[in-house]
C-alpha cells in the first residue's frame, strides 16, 4: 500500500515503482516495476471487492478478487468450480446456479446481495479445509500414481533451450506414453496446446539471469495444488544433487490453471518457469 504523503500525484515516482514491484511479487507477475498491460489488468482485477458489482456470465468473462472470493466460498461448500482463478466462466456460473437452487434462491446465475448473504451464512457453518477442488485433485493424483504410465505430460520451452526440453522429453518418454513438447515464445500457445492435449502435468523451461534457486508451484490465496506439493520434494532432492545449495521451496501463483498441476523450476543463474494463463 502506498503512503499518499510520500508520492507526487500524477508522477511515476520511486515510491510508486517500489509499490508496483511489491504488487507484482504478491501476484506472481514479473518483478520489473513496469506497468504493462498485464500488470494494469491485474491491478484492476485486484480492486474489485466482494459485493461491489453483480457477478454473472459475460463475454469476455468477469475477472477480479471478488470472483476469487466467490469461487473460494463455493469450493468450501462443496461446489466444484475448478481452480480458484478469479475468472467467472461457465463452470463457476453452473456452481453458483446450483448453490442458489439448493438454497432456495432464484437460480439465475447472478451473484447479488441476496446470494452473497446466503453464501456468508452457509460459509460461517463450514470449516477452513482445502475445499472440494483440492480434494478431488489429490484423488486424481493418487489414481494417476496407481495406474503408472497414464499421465499426459507437456514440456514447454521458451527461448533457445530446445536441447534441455528435448532431453527432458526423451527421459520422460522412457516412463510415460503421452509426452509432448511445445516450443513457442507465446505462453498463450503453451496454454492452448496443454489444455487441448488434456495434460495432467505441465513443466515450462526458460532461461533467466536470476541469482536464486527455488521451486515454485501453483497456489493462490484460495486454492493450492496438491500435485505441486507432491512434485516439489523429488524435484528439490534431484536439483540439490546437481546444483550447489538447496533450492528454496516457495508457493507462488503462476496464473490460472486447468491442469492437474504445473511446476516452475527456478535454478541458480537459470530459471525454469511457465507464467501461463489457462482458461476456465
Amino acid at each position: 500500500m502506498i503512503d499518499n504523503s510520500l508520492v507526487e500525484r500524477g508522477y511515476f515516482c520511486e515510491f510508486t515503482h517500489t509499490a508496483l514491484r511489491e504488487f507484482q511479487t504478491n501476484r506472481g507477475l514479473p518483478q520489473d516495476g513496469v506497468c504493462d498491460r498485464n500488470a494494469w489488468d491485474t491491478l484492476i482485477e485486484a480492486s474489485w471487492l466482494s459485493g461491489a458489482r453483480l457477478l454473472y456470465l459475460t463475454s469476455p468473462h468477469q475477472r477480479g478478487d471478488d470472483v476469487i472470493a466467490l469461487q473460494t466460498i463455493l469450493a468450501l461448500l462443496g461446489f466444484d468450480c475448478g481452480h480458484i482463478d478469479g475468472i467467472l466462466g461457465p463452470k463457476s456460473i453452473h456452481c453458483l446456479t446450483d448453490f442458489q437452487q439448493n438454497y432456495g434462491l432464484v437460480a439465475d446465475g447472478i451473484c447479488g446481495a441476496e446470494t452473497l448473504q446466503a453464501l456468508s451464512r452457509m460459509s460461517s457453518q463450514t470449516g477452513s479445509g482445502p475445499g472440494i477442488v483440492s480434494v478431488r485433485e489429490s484423488e486424481k493424483l493418487h489414481h494417476a500414481a496407481r495406474v503408472g504410465d497414464s499421465l499426459k505430460i507437456v514440456v514447454g520451452c521458451f527461448g533457445d533451450l530446445q536441447r534441455v526440453s528435448r532431453g527432458l522429453t526423451r527421459k520422460l518418454r522412457e516412463q510415460y506414453d503421452d509426452v509432448m513438447t511445445v516450443e513457442e515464445s507465446d505462453s498463450t500457445l503453451h496454454a492452448t496446446s496443454a489444455n487441448s492435449f488434456q495434460a495432467d502435468v505441465y513443466v515450462g523451461i526458460a532461461a533467466a539471469s536470476a541469482q536464486l534457486s527455488e521451486i515454485v508451484f501453483y497456489e493462490t490465496e484460495g486454492s493450492s495444488s496438491p500435485g505441486g506439493h507432491w512434485l516439489v520434494c523429488p524435484s528439490k532432492a534431484h536439483l540439490s544433487n546437481r546444483f550447489r545449495g538447496y533450492p528454496q521451496v516457495c508457493a507462488q501463483s503462476v496464473g490460472t490453471v486447468k491442469l492437474l498441476f504445473t511446476l516452475m523450476l527456478h535454478v541458480r543463474r537459470r530459471v525454469f518457469h511457465a507464467p501461463l494463463t489457462f482458461t476456465d
